[in-house]
């Protein structure tokens, strides 16, 4: 996978999620309300775990980037 900053070839890895916070939301917009759910999408997380278990922590297939150190990752169908 070539990285989209610097063209790159990225490094295939995990991202582990530890805690109970199993959630990422995304957002177009960069000026979202802390407590407001609105406008933002949900990524769950868990529901993208390669380990057998997502309660304490979730591992997650990413590529990062050696050079920019950019971090990307598919949410596929995790949207809740």
């Amino acid at each position: 996978m070539k990285c989209l900053n610097c063209d790159c070839d990225m490094e295939n890895g995990a991202l582990y999620l530890r805690g109970l916070g199993s959630s990422l939301f995304w957002s177009s917009k960069k000026d979202v309300n802390l407590l407001s759910k609105k406008e933002l999408d949900q990524i769950h997380l868990g529901k993208l775990s390669i380990s057998g278990s997502a309660n304490t922590q979730a591992v997650i297939n990413s590529w990062r980037c050696p050079n920019c150190k950019v971090v990307s990752f598919e949410t596929k169908d995790c949207y809740i």
